[in-house]
């Protein structure tokens, strides 16, 4: 309490340094959301890119990964969006929305099980 009284009267001159410290701590988090997102994307844009070779429901979704993807990464990246609440929601809704197409997929059987080699193991030892 008493160090923000002292910002908030103006008695000391540790505003400025705590103004400071909240400016980058503010780029901070905005780098290493973007690189979050970029990674989960590019994840996203990945597995959609394999869900085109398929049929109906899992083509529109392997579609929606990708046109999603990239105009967030392209958002990010290129035009350098400084990210806030709204952009952020229309992000995570676009990811959820992906996310739970894949769970529905899933549980309905439409996306193929992953093959697992003869000669690998899939639990190690």
């Amino acid at each position: 309490p008493e160090f923000a009284n002292s910002v908030a009267t103006g008695a000391s001159n540790s505003g400025a340094v705590f103004l400071e410290i909240l400016q980058f701590c503010s780029a901070i988090i905005q780098v290493l959301t973007k690189f979050g997102l970029v990674a989960t994307v590019a994840g996203i844009a990945l597995y959609s890119r394999t869900l085109l070779r398929g049929p109906g429901l899992v083509r529109g979704t392997g579609v929606n990964g990708l046109v999603g993807g990239t105009i967030t990464i392209a958002a990010l990246t290129i035009v350098g969006v400084r990210l806030n609440p709204h952009n952020l929601g229309l992000i995570f809704g676009m990811q959820a929305a992906w996310y739970l197409a894949i769970a529905i997929m899933m549980s309905m059987k439409l996306l193929p099980s992953p093959t697992v080699s003869a000669n690998s193991s899939p639990v190690n030892g």
